[in-house]
């Protein structure tokens, strides 16, 4: 199924470096006889060492436009970007336009960008916007997870931590609309002390830290890679300062995550040309 023409009503926001980096990516992978799950994780290794920065979603706060930098990159920013560039890969396009709109596509309600309150900010919110994309682990209806209701409110209530919000009332109000609408929602997620079900995981597949913070869904987004026989996460980690593979394996690094209960997980589905 070809991507639908998406119209990009506002001013994109990148340098010529990043549309070069991403056309040239293109170029490497089109034709490609990887499915999509491999294909996730090797574009996600052609960021590696690439600088940890926040914020850069930001920078046109308190309007919004399509922010494109793959030149620094958060954890968030590094799993939408390289999870774009797979599903342009997978719509057998080279061009940096239909990136974009893949972009804008995974990154805002509906595919469509018409304000602060319109991005996906939370993980809960990205996993059903997108769900023609992705299919969600473990499945809502696999009994053999546990559930956990979901909550959000962290963003209405820290309104000074956005520049988008801070002073702006009317959009915390829309911030707090979209939150409203997902209290109460049931997840399924796999407990970081169950460590056989990690094995379920596949390379490529988006992973999600859930978070005893209240208010929040999850933490830190990163992507399982295989190495040297275990599961680890490629991210962008703030700790580190750039996009590595972690040395140690998933449940080793979730392990000492006291705020962390567990994960949640996203797959990438076969997309029909």
């Amino acid at each position: 199924m070809k991507l639908l023409v998406l119209l990009l009503t506002t001013v994109l926001h990148a340098v010529p470096t990043d549309s070069l980096f991403v056309e040239q990516l293109l170029r490497k992978y089109a034709h490609t006889a990887e499915d999509a799950r491999t294909l996730v994780a090797d574009i996600g290794r052609e960021f590696l060492g690439r600088p940890y920065v926040g914020g850069t979603l930001e920078v046109n706060a308190p309007d919004e436009a399509l922010v494109v930098n793959t030149r620094e990159v958060d954890c968030t920013t590094f799993v939408d970007q390289v999870l774009a560039l797979t599903l342009t890969v997978m719509d057998d396009a080279t061009d940096y336009a239909t990136f974009c709109r893949w972009l804008t596509q995974l990154r805002y309600r509906g595919g469509v960008l018409s304000g602060y309150a319109s991005r996906l900010h939370y993980f809960t919110d990205f996993a059903q916007d997108n769900s023609e994309w992705f299919e969600c682990l473990p499945a809502a209806d696999d009994v053999r997870y546990p559930l956990q209701q979901v909550t959000l409110s962290f963003m209405s209530t820290h309104p000074d931590s956005y520049p988008a919000l801070k002073g702006n009332p009317d959009a915390v109000a829309l911030i707090r609309e979209v939150e409203q609408r997902y209290a109460g929602y049931p997840v399924r997620y796999i407990p970081k002390e169950k460590t056989s079900l990690f094995e379920r995981l596949r390379e490529g597949d988006v992973v999600a830290l859930l978070t005893t913070v209240e208010g929040l869904d999850v933490s830190h987004l990163g992507i399982v890679v295989r190495e040297k026989g275990e599961l680890r996460l490629l991210h962008a980690s703030s700790a580190r300062g750039k996009v590595v593979v972690e040395p140690r394996s998933l449940p080793a690094m979730l392990a000492g995550r006291k705020s962390c209960p567990g994960i949640r997980a996203l797959r990438l589905r076969a997309i029909d040309n």
